[in-house]
């Protein structure tokens, strides 16, 4: 859906301003299957349930998530009763904008309030007067105290001032107003769980045809490389004296190339005077050499398919990083890192 990647950036800009770290790593998790069971995601976090249950309680109470019960049959026949949470983008979206609108009207009521409060207030003396009273004490334009003769100055209750909040705020959600303007163009239904769980199964269909296509095309490059082989050439000159070139050997194992070797060692056996350990050895060097193209091949390979992880922003292997490594992270480096995480368990 064509409204999902904006959502999505709604949704964590929203979090992450508002809320704390483990809510955003519970929304990013939801975020990332649409629909999963408290068990999953409590397995996600390497949380009992318990404490899960304490940290999710305030996405609940703002209606950022939704909440299903079902019961399930396990294998034996038991029936459990399972709490399933998923996300309905529509209902994301309009209480963020309700949430808003509650911020601004609470900071212009603030404002109404502090305006009413206003008077003046005596410096010598102290003494406070509304400013109805203080109308009465006009002279020569300007208010003075009765009691000292003391020009009268405003006298406010709070040192922040509402029109600077109010500014300071819109300042901030300016991101979220804009995502929330491109929201409103598109027409995003409302979700139940029998929607939201059709939608995780052809989101994870696609994923899986994705997936069944770069394996196929990683299949058929490995199989060019087999066809093409690994061609060595080998000077035999060097070794054992015999002035012959050996060209287009397939290295497909150290086997077959020690007896390549051995063949051709023993159609020249009249013309190299070689013994039977020199031949041994010649079968030996060229094994040896097969083997460690072997080793390097796939160590270039093992090195291209690993993934790497950024620590402080130094480029580490995925599977180097160690808890210490992960305190060190920022946070969108951990992001990073639980979204390969969660993709290699699953």
């Amino acid at each position: 859906m064509s409204y999902e990647p904006l959502l999505h950036k709604l949704i964590r800009h929203t979090l992450r301003l508002f809320y704390q770290p483990h809510h955003c790593v519970i929304m990013d998790i939801l975020l990332e299957k649409l629909l999963l069971r408290e068990s999953e995601i409590c397995s996600a976090m390497k949380m009992l349930s318990k404490e899960f249950n304490k940290l999710i309680v305030r996405l609940k109470e703002d209606r950022l998530i939704k909440q299903e019960s079902k019961i399930e049959t396990t294998i034996d026949g038991r029936q459990l009763l399972q709490q399933i949470y998923y996300i309905d983008y529509r209902e994301i979206k309009d209480i963020i904008k309700y949430k808003i609108y509650k911020m601004s009207t609470e900071i212009n009521e603030h404002l109404r309030e502090q305006q009413q409060q206003i008077g003046y207030m005596c410096a010598e003396c102290k003494t406070e007067y509304s400013v109805l009273e203080a109308q009465s004490l006009v002279k020569n334009y300007r208010f003075i105290c009765p009691d000292c003769n003391t020009e009268l100055i405003e006298n406010r209750n709070t040192e922040v001032d509402p029109h600077e909040l109010h500014a300071l705020m819109m300042n901030d959600l300016k991101d979220i107003i804009d995502m929330l303007k491109q929201a409103d163009n598109y027409n995003i239904p409302t979700i139940d769980y029998f929607q939201a769980l059709e939608m995780k199964k052809n989101k994870e269909m696609k994923a899986g045809v994705a997936v069944n296509r770069t394996d196929e095309s990683a299949r058929e490059g490995e199989e060019v490389a087999d066809t093409r082989g690994y061609e060595a050439s080998y000077t035999f000159e060097e070794l054992s004296g015999i002035e012959k070139k050996t060209e287009g050997y397939e290295a497909v194992n150290g086997e077959e190339l020690g007896k390549m070797a051995l063949n051709e060692m023993l159609s020249k056996k009249d013309e190299s005077l070689v013994t039977d350990k020199s031949l041994e050895e010649e079968i030996f060097l060229n094994t040896t050499r097969s083997d460690d193209v072997e080793k390097s091949e796939q160590h270039l390979l093992d090195v291209q398919n690993e993934i790497m992880i950024r620590v402080s922003g130094v480029s580490k292997a995925f599977s180097a990083v160690t808890e210490e490594d992960k305190e060190k992270m920022t946070e969108e480096e951990y992001e990073t890192y639980f979204e390969v995480f969660l993709k290699q368990n699953e």
